[in-house]
């Protein structure tokens, strides 16, 4: 990504990425999940076969409304949101001020302009009308009754050409008279604050609190470095009340552990496609027929500490692996089985350590996991320090949105298990990736690091890379 149209180009597919995903995830939550509940009601043998009956924990998690749309679980969409929020942010104040910018002169005039026009109408009136049709036969197949919102095989043609022609329409016009480009900024303007909406929405449906609070301390952070590393007393007193009120949101009444029947449920293990349960309960029928429309959840569920008191244990056990295997680790992926080797009676089950960073230590031993710390230590002091130097506020504006972003990324990672998660990592290392590249390219001559430093630096990763391949391939996969 070595020129801005690269840039562009990547940064658009992410945005949309972040819209498609969290626009999915505001749907499943609305239609999907009353419809698996009602399937799973019609159906036993489903809950028969996927989970070995309907427990109490289950029922109590159909019953909850949390979002995770396309993810397996709540949390990785929350991490997935805290992630995009930032940057769409940004891009969302920069789309629109370019939209509404008159310094973009009109195009000129060419011969070929009016079949260009026509193009752009068929093309955006296809597109819409394509998505409309199909996700109104989408939303039938999600329904228990089958019945899509508009019946019949052409009568949704009917309904759904008038709104894609406008669509096309308005493309058209916009070409005709500004050009491509300015329909391009257009787009960027309706589209990036549309993701910014349901990425927000998602978050919030999502009930992650460790993403809210990752992604509060990382807007934060970003304050501090858009008033230049220094903020007036009226900004940290405001930082400090607001610091106040997050901790106090964050301490509920105690509450007595939940029992059914007479049976402790444990808390699922939420990294496999099938549940580990141990305890399953013997008399179903008592635990009545689930709540359709689920049950709601309110600003109270956010204080209750039960899951944050349940990793309180696995990150216990997990220091104990640690310090044993300090040099070579138990080998990757072999937490879980070297976790029941140093668990401790009261410590709850687990495959992951939700906290990616001791995760590391544990499989990959001291230079693994410090490598890994390091890269992290070293891209949040650094994006710091290069937003710092910036002096144009809207670079800045953009540099912090992709940062911010990947920080509250990192930050989440310290109570749950993103990076063990390939699809919302991959995301996570890309965003990265744009930062350090949007970052060089606007880099001052005179402020770029030394070309030796850098080859040291990067040997230095090099060798550590190579010693800690060297090292776990010692250990055998248990």
């Amino acid at each position: 990504m070595r020129t801005q149209r690269a840039l562009t180009i990547v940064v658009s597919a992410i945005a949309l990425t972040w819209f498609v995903t969290s626009a999915w995830a505001v749907f499943h939550y609305y239609v999907m999940l009353p419809g698996m509940r009602q399937v799973l009601m019609n159906n036993p043998a489903v809950s028969a076969h996927y989970f070995g009956g309907i427990s109490p924990e289950l029922k109590n998690r159909l019953e909850a409304n949390r979002a995770f749309g396309t993810f397996l679980f709540p949390n990785a969409l929350g991490a997935f949101t805290a992630l995009g929020i930032p940057l769409l942010l940004a891009a969302s104040v920069r789309g629109v001020k370019r939209m509404l910018s008159s310094e973009i002169p009109d195009a000129p005039a060419h011969p070929w302009t009016n079949w260009f026009t026509i193009a752009v109408f068929f093309s955006f009136t296809t597109v819409v009308l394509i998505v409309l049709y199909f996700g109104n036969d989408f939303i039938g197949t999600a329904r228990p009754d089958g019945a899509a919102p508009i019946g019949g095989t052409y009568r949704p043609f009917a309904v759904f050409l008038i709104p894609a022609a406008g669509i096309g329409f308005a493309a058209a016009w916009v070409t005709s008279r500004r050009g491509l480009f300015r329909l391009g900024e257009v787009v960027a303007g309706i589209g990036a604050p549309a993701a910014l909406f349901f990425s927000l929405f998602a978050l919030w449906l999502s009930y992650s609190r460790g993403a809210m609070v990752a992604l509060a301390g990382a807007a934060v952070l970003s304050v501090w470095i858009l008033w230049g590393g220094r903020l007036p007393f009226g900004a940290k007193r405001a930082v400090a009340m607001l610091l106040i009120g997050m901790h106090v949101l964050a301490v509920p009444a105690s509450r007595a552990q939940e029992e059914v029947d007479g049976y402790l449920v444990p808390e699922p293990l939420p990294t496999r496609f099938e549940y580990t349960w141990v305890q399953y309960v013997k008399n179903l029928e008592s635990l009545g027929e689930l709540d359709i429309e689920g049950r709601q959840r309110s600003l109270s569920d956010l204080g209750k500490l039960d899951s944050f008191n349940a990793r309180v244990t696995y990150w216990q056990v997990g220091l104990r692996m640690a310090r044993a295997n300090l040099w070579t680790g138990v080998g990757l992926d072999n937490f879980r089985q070297g976790y029941l080797q140093y668990q401790f009676l009261g410590a709850s089950d687990v495959e992951a350590a939700h906290n990616d960073f001791l995760q590391y230590f544990c499989e990959t031993g001291l230079f693994g996991g410090g490598l890994f710390l390091a890269f992290w230590v070293y891209f949040g002091v650094w994006g710091a320090r290069r937003i710092l130097r910036e002096d144009d506020l809207n670079a800045r504006r953009w540099l912090i949105g992709i940062y911010a972003g990947t920080i509250a990324f990192a930050v989440n990672s310290l109570v749950d298990f993103n990076f063990q998660n390939p699809s919302i990592a991959e995301l996570a290392m890309i965003v990265a990736g744009v930062f350090y590249a949007q970052a060089r390219q606007t880099e001052p001559d005179d402020a770029a690091p030394e070309w030796t430093s850098t080859r040291v630096i990067r040997g230095i990763g090099v060798a550590l890379t190579v010693l800690t391949i060297v090292l776990t391939a010692t250990v055998a996969r248990v």
